[in-house]
């Protein structure tokens, strides 16, 4: 990596701060083999510089200025970072803190053997670990940004099949079926290619709604999820939008009446309105909007950011807004549930989505989900 530090510097600094992670995360919920993964694989041989999101400027660490504290920085259990490649912003990848990785890791339940499919490799260090975790196990690593391709594939040095595509739901891929599937973008559905791709019994570890999602599927192709800790990581669509992907902590600048500042609430608005996508748009001159849209249907809806009354314009047979205060409202009423007393079924026959509250052991009504049409692949087929 492009550090002018002397080699026995970093060398020395990084095996402590590889120590110090170990012992971290050992103290936790983590299987002990993720935890020797992190602690075997160097992860300053795959990151250069780097930012730590903030509410004010981000912070940049680099290799090159503050060798002692970039390194501090990059092995701290509890940051999250936005990887930079090269010498600018173009492309960031959010990578999520080292706990959640490896609560993604530990979740994932990865034995030697397993063949495992990646989707995002970013730098390359999370499909080291994965490496690490499998022994012999095949790795395919899935990027769709062609310089972070490129960095990845000469920083794993043929220790893992990387492969530059945008086709990351797996629509169009003939690749084999795997045991594991490790997604860091997050869907805006959960593609049917992803749960085609699995062996009976396969497992998929993603961030959906907001939250660590484990789906388990089933002899008949049904993916059975339960959700887990709040979770930070890039939006799965790689395609050039005019207006971005909003963040969830930019989503909170909505009215709050509709504002999903809490990750029960983002997890059944995901769930329920399957397929959405929510976009942000920072006109000068006309303040901020939320736009919702559903491609399957042209729905709409576009919601202004600083009208306390939620000043909106809704289209399309969904009425995404009017679903959107339905949905907010049955979250309250229900007591403002968090993710983990969810669990969902996925059907890959009608890619929608069934999200079951549970209290008490006893399942509890909600809304009927948003109708949704794979964009990729027709129902039954």
């Amino acid at each position: 990596m492009p550090t002018t530090a002397p080699p026995s510097f970093v060398d020395d600094h990084c095996g402590r701060e590889r120590r110090a992670l170990r012992t971290a995360l050992a103290d936790g919920d983590i299987d002990p083999a993720v935890a020797n993964a992190f602690a075997a694989e160097p992860r300053d041989c795959y990151t250069g510089a780097y930012t730590i999101p903030r509410r004010t400027t981000p912070l940049r660490r680099d290799p090159e200025n503050n060798p002692a504290q970039w390194l501090r920085d990059l092995y701290s259990p509890d940051t999250a970072l936005e990887l930079i490649h090269g010498r600018g912003p173009t492309a960031p990848v959010a990578a999520p803190s080292l706990t959640t990785m490896a609560t993604v890791l530990t979740l994932a339940g990865i034995h030697p053997g397993h063949a495992v499919l990646e989707i995002g490799t970013g730098s390359g260090y999370t499909a080291a670990l994965i490496r690490h975790l499998t022994a012999t196990g095949p790795v395919r690593s899935l990027e769709p940004h062609p310089d972070w391709h490129t960095h990845a594939a000469a920083a794993l040095a043929g220790r893992a099949e990387t492969v530059h595509t945008t086709d990351l739901t797996l629509s169009h891929d003939d690749g084999p079926c795997v045991d594991r599937i490790i997604a860091w973008r997050e869907p805006d559905h959960i593609p049917r290619g992803w749960l085609d791709r699995l062996t009976p019994g396969g497992r998929i570890v993603t961030v959906y709604g907001g939250a660590i999602t484990v789906l388990t599927v089933d002899e008949h192709g049904h993916g059975h999820a339960t959700f887990h800790q709040p979770a930070v990581v890039t939006a799965l669509d790689a395609a050039p939008r005019l207006h971005p992907h909003p963040t969830w902590n930019e989503l909170a600048m909505l009215p709050e009446q509709v504002r999903p500042d809490h990750p029960g609430l983002r997890l059944m608005l995901r769930c329920l309105l399957p397929g959405v996508q929510w976009t942000l748009d920072r006109a000068p001159g006309r303040g901020s909007h939320v736009i919702l849209t559903d491609p399957a249907t042209q729905s709409n809806a576009i919601i202004s950011c600083s009208d306390p009354h939620a000043h909106h314009e809704q289209s399309g047979p969904l009425q995404l807004w009017t679903r959107m205060q339905r949905i907010t409202e049955h979250w309250h009423t229900s007591g403002r549930p968090q993710p983990a007393v969810f669990t969902a079924t996925f059907d890959p026959a009608r890619p929608t989505v069934t999200l079951t509250l549970h209290r008490d052991g006893q399942p509890v009504d909600l809304p009927e989900p948003a109708p949704h049409i794979d964009q990729h692949r027709s129902p039954g087929t």
